[in-house]
């Protein structure tokens, strides 16, 4: 079995987890349904939160390149300190990413429909406006864009409420609670406050989580009059924000609409629609009970590896002040895992100040703003950064974010004669503009000089080449090529390692293939 089927479970276990520990029956008399619902009245609060991972390996069976990776993400950690939720459209993070090589402290508001980034090591607020984003890709201006949105979500938004509403209430009502979960009073000091709370704590083996799947999906497909309604009630909303959406379209773009798929027969033949909806979620639940109900040995081997526990704390007016999760994960012998002995995760979470007065915290942006857009290059951001910072070598170092790579053949097969490379007396010639641009430099043409510039702002280089000499001026200084630069068919083509080499970039030739490929990090 390969390592890459372990991934692909686990993340199917998270789904798993969410779908069986969201909701339970009531517990001891706590109704956590109602519990539930509590939790999406909450206009404001304040809170703590922190994601840790945990790798036990046997360093002994792993590659140097493994081991490399695992002291980056062997004891990872997302901690949140502060989260302020002054209201629906108002809130403020500040926390810290650590991992193996240190500690990167963080901040974020969002106000106005706008996000505003912090980093340590960034010389500058990083702001990412969508408004703006949707306008400069629509030809609208930002107010008609946001007009736009806000009717749309002042006419669904109760609707939207009500709808997620039902959506828990169906889905906790016909989960079955775990086998092993209980209740019990606890005290627990959270910000400084000592509380009385109800704990409700479960614990699930990956054994009986198909069984609690399976026992979900039986109790919806019993209740066939509950389920229809709550198709109906989604076929009802899908048409109310259509109508929304269509409200702010011209005539022209409700045509294309309104005649594509699903959509168009739900207009036309709103019954007809809904008995087809019916009988194909009907049928997928119950393709979802066979499937559950006849897992292979692989399947049934991997889910015995795995353990969930979650613990729930709520206050005497059902609502959650605190969670603790954690999955832990422990391949059996045989199990292709790269030398992973176990895995586990832990989410932790504390709230306070809910439904209070509670003031987010603002971002000083007086030392400069860089705007996210599709312009803004990752090594324009990279360039921003203190090149000391742990920030700094996680971005260019470990994810390489600034990697960029220009691949071309030799063979007619793969690549057209504007760029496909050619060869004459040993030498490999490139066109030019194809490459630079690639690498995200500009390319400038005197057709009176037979000259090409190109420009790199980032690396501060500027190169001029001129058809027909091997002498290339780079930053004003005399450069011999290997060999001269050339017009074909119109585009200018220079020697490869020459044009990779002054952007920083290595060559790398593959004869089998007929492939040339440029790498600069």
């Amino acid at each position: 079995m390969k390592s890459k089927h372990w991934k692909f479970r686990i993340m199917a276990a998270f789904l798993v987890l969410a779908i069986v520990l969201t909701g339970c029956q009531p517990v001891g008399g706590l109704d956590l349904n109602k519990a539930f619902l509590n939790g999406l009245d909450v206009q404001s609060m304040e809170g703590r939160t922190e994601v840790s991972l945990h790798f036990d390996v046997d360093s002994a069976t792993m590659t140097d390149e493994q081991k490399t990776l695992l002291a980056l993400v062997k004891d990872m950690k997302f901690s949140l300190d502060s989260v302020k939720m002054q209201d629906q459209q108002t809130m403020s993070l500040k926390g810290t990413f650590t991992y193996g090589r240190g500690s990167i402290p963080f901040q974020m508001y969002l106000a106005d429909n706008k996000y505003y980034i912090q980093v340590e090591g960034l010389s500058k607020t990083l702001v990412y406006d969508p408004i703006a984003a949707i306008a400069s890709t629509s030809g609208e201006t930002e107010a008609d864009v946001l007009a736009r949105i806000e009717a749309v979500q002042e006419s669904t938004q109760e609707q939207i409420q009500v709808l997620t509403r039902k959506i828990a209430g169906y889905a906790i009502t016909n989960l079955p609670n775990p086998m092993d979960v209980k209740l019990e009073q606890v005290q627990r000091t959270i910000n400084n406050e000592q509380l009385s709370l109800s704990k409700v704590s479960a614990s699930v083996s990956g054994e009986e989580m198909p069984k609690l799947f399976v026992g979900f999906l039986k109790n919806v497909l019993a209740d066939e009059q509950g389920l229809n309604q709550f198709l109906d009630e989604l076929i009802d909303f899908v048409l109310l924000i259509q109508e929304n959406i269509e409200s702010t379209m011209t005539a022209e773009e409700k045509e294309q609409l309104s005649s594509q798929g699903p959509l168009g027969m739900l207009k036309e033949d709103r019954e007809t629609a809904a008995m087809l909806l019916r009988t194909m979620v009907r049928g997928a639940l119950q393709e979802m009970v066979n499937n559950a109900s006849e897992l292979d040995a692989s399947q049934l081997t991997f889910l015995k590896a795995m353990n969930v526990k979650a613990s729930i704390y709520y206050d005497s007016n059902l609502l959650e002040r605190a969670s603790e999760y954690e999955m832990t994960i422990t391949p059996p012998e045989g199990i292709e895992t790269g030398g992973l002995k176990t895995f586990r995760i832990a989410i932790n979470n504390e709230v306070w100040n809910m439904n209070k007065p509670v003031q987010a915290d603002v971002i000083d942006s007086s030392r400069g703003q860089l705007v996210m857009s599709s312009d803004l290059s990752a090594r324009e951001v990279l360039g921003q950064f203190d090149p000391s910072s742990v920030a700094y070598k996680l971005l260019k170092e470990d994810l390489k974010v600034n990697r960029q790579m220009v691949v071309l053949f030799m063979n007619d097969e793969y690549s057209d004669g504007t760029t496909k490379p050619y060869i004459v007396e040993g030498n490999t010639y490139v066109p030019a503009r194809f490459v630079s641009e690639q690498l995200k430099a500009e390319v400038t043409w005197n057709d009176e000089a037979k000259q090409a510039t190109i420009s790199d702002k980032f690396l501060g280089i500027d190169m001029i080449l001129t058809i027909g000499s091997k002498t290339a001026l780079v930053n004003g200084k005399a450069v011999e090529m290997e060999a001269e630069a050339q017009i074909k068919e119109g585009t200018t083509f220079v020697p490869v390692r020459f044009i990779a080499e002054q952007l920083g970039g290595t060559v790398d030739w593959d004869g089998d293939l007929g492939m040339i490929t440029i790498v600069r990090e």
